[in-house]
């Protein structure tokens, strides 16, 4: 596992910590104010809505506490899939606190509205962003880090894409988690709170994703598509659907081509075969709610991963 702290209180990615041994932990981008734990270790549906009267407070309502995941890494490979769970907190969530850290490492804010904030600090800028269903942390210094959570379609459950322009990226379908919680196989949740300054992952490996039968995936799902451009830096939303039969899959926007997927490890994760004519994956939750996938043009370049891939939530 590669595991990112934002140290100093404000959003300076510098501990890149090695875990346990589990090529299968989970990469995860660590929310402000994070303390970062010493080691890795071995709900009915209906619309969220998200507040849009500040980004803190649509953060702090949707991205944050205790959760567990099913994941699958973005890339050309069949490798990658995992499960564990996790938490993100933070000790005071809201742009007072955090201007407050900007001028106490001598930096400046340069974007203050009710959607994005933005700073800047040496080489390093750093943005909380939200565009309707999408809530992303954004990183730019030695490499460009972003976290991109797409909420809004099942109650405490977000779909998380992770990236790092240098170390590469992952998907997960997140399940929020009523903390204290009595998770066997997650035994650090139960003591967290909101108001935790504890970020971490913890990922079990493949052998604990909840098994799934191969045609889990089969039948019709709706939701929504992201794209995040790092260029612009501009997010966007639209309806979308899949249909799946057999592990035969047509997204909405893309019927020219049927993606073929393969079911890794007999859990909940499945990716096309290695040279496929496009490079999609999925997550799904253990209990089959929340469907989390990713699309992209071949040939993946991994640092440009955000602006050749699409993002999808779904729900059957």
């Amino acid at each position: 596992m590669r595991k990112l702290t934002w140290l100093g209180g404000l959003f300076i990615a510098m501990l890149i910590a090695s875990c346990g041994g589990s090529s299968n932990c989970e990469s995860s981008a660590l929310l402000l104010g994070a303390i970062p734990s010493a080691s890795c270790q071995n709900s009915k549906d209906r619309n969220i809505k998200i507040s849009t009267s500040d980004v803190f407070e649509s953060f702090k309502a949707n991205a944050l506490g205790g959760y567990t995941l099913v994941s699958n890494t973005i890339d050309n490979n069949l490798s990658g899939s995992g499960s564990g769970c996790g938490f993100d907190g933070s000790e005071s969530y809201d742009k007072e606190y955090f201007e407050n850290e900007v001028k106490s490492v001598s930096g400046l804010v340069t974007t203050s509205t009710s959607t994005k904030w933005c700073a800047e600090f040496g080489n390093q800028k750093s943005c909380f962003r939200q565009f309707d269903k999408l809530l992303i942390l954004d990183n730019l210094g030695i490499n460009r880090e972003v976290e991109i959570h797409i909420t809004g379609l099942v109650e405490n459950a977000y779909t998380h894409i992770g990236f790092d322009s240098a170390f590469g990226s992952s998907i997960q379908s997140r399940s929020k988690v009523a903390v204290p919680s009595n998770i066997s196989n997650c035994p650090g949740l139960s003591a967290q709170s909101v108001t935790s300054k504890i970020n971490w992952s913890s990922g079990q490996g493949p052998n604990s994703i909840p098994t799934q039968p191969p045609n889990a995936l089969d039948g019709n799902w709706s939701g929504y598509k992201a794209t995040f451009n790092t260029s612009n830096e501009i997010g966007t939303t639209v309806t979308a659907s899949l249909a799946c039969v057999n592990q035969s899959c047509t997204v909405s926007d893309s019927s020219s081509s049927v993606i073929e997927l393969q079911q890794q490890h007999g859990g909940g994760t499945w990716k096309t075969a290695v040279n496929a004519p496009k490079i999609a994956g999925a997550a799904l939750s253990g209990d089959r709610r929340l469907l989390s996938l990713f699309l992209c043009n071949q040939p993946l370049i991994k640092s440009e991963m955000l602006n050749m891939c699409s993002f999808y939530t779904l729900k059957r």
